[in-house]
């Protein structure tokens, strides 16, 4: 079966035309299939784009924002990272300068419990961070603020991501900028494709 017949005729045309011009560049195989390399350039795959953190559970999206949390904490307070996660604040916090502002008193008075001597900067991203990722470890301790935040992970991760809907991608991309070499993040960088 010919590969323009999976499409429709307005692209089928498209490809005819795109294959006899390239047909110099290997783009196309003998058979008139096209070749991995074209595959490529038309976009990502299936496979890559359900990686995607659109289409991640309600486990994978508070876990990886835990361990995001962890690499600008152990940064010094000036590093890049920590001013690139920072400069999200904006849109992730729309109207509001702080985010305690948007989370629940009960919550906030368990944090500060918790963290005695913690100066928390509430108009910093990196600082709503650190509570996310100590109240989703500590989430199972607390039962009272278990009925706020919903039992975990769903309710967790319904909680956050309806208060802080650009969080998620936000963090994602600055994850995946300032990565480096590090193994703990290779499981959430595989929508890219180097």
């Amino acid at each position: 079966m010919d590969f323009s017949s999976f499409l429709n005729i307005e692209h089928g045309e498209k490809l005819e035309v795109l294959r006899r011009e390239m047909e110099n560049f290997e783009l196309w195989t003998a058979s008139g299939h096209p070749s991995l390399l074209l595959l490529n350039l038309m976009g990502p795959k299936i496979s890559n784009v359900i990686d995607h953190p659109m289409f991640w559970d309600s486990t994978k999206r508070p876990l990886f924002l835990c361990d995001a949390s962890d690499k600008p904490q152990l940064e010094q307070f000036a590093s890049n990272l920590r001013k690139e996660i920072h400069m999200g604040a904006t849109w992730i916090l729309p109207g509001h300068k702080d985010w305690h502002k948007m989370v629940d008193g009960d919550i906030l008075l368990n944090l500060f419990a918790h963290e005695l001597g913690v100066q928390h900067r509430f108009a910093h991203v990196v600082s709503f961070l650190r509570a996310i990722r100590n109240r989703f470890n500590h989430h199972i301790e607390t039962p009272h603020l278990q009925q706020i935040e919903g039992p975990s992970p769903d309710g967790f991760d319904a909680y956050y991501s309806s208060r802080f809907p650009a969080l998620l991608m936000h963090v994602y991309l600055v994850m995946y900028r300032n990565r480096g070499g590090e193994e703990v993040f290779g499981k959430y960088f595989t929508f890219f494709i180097d």
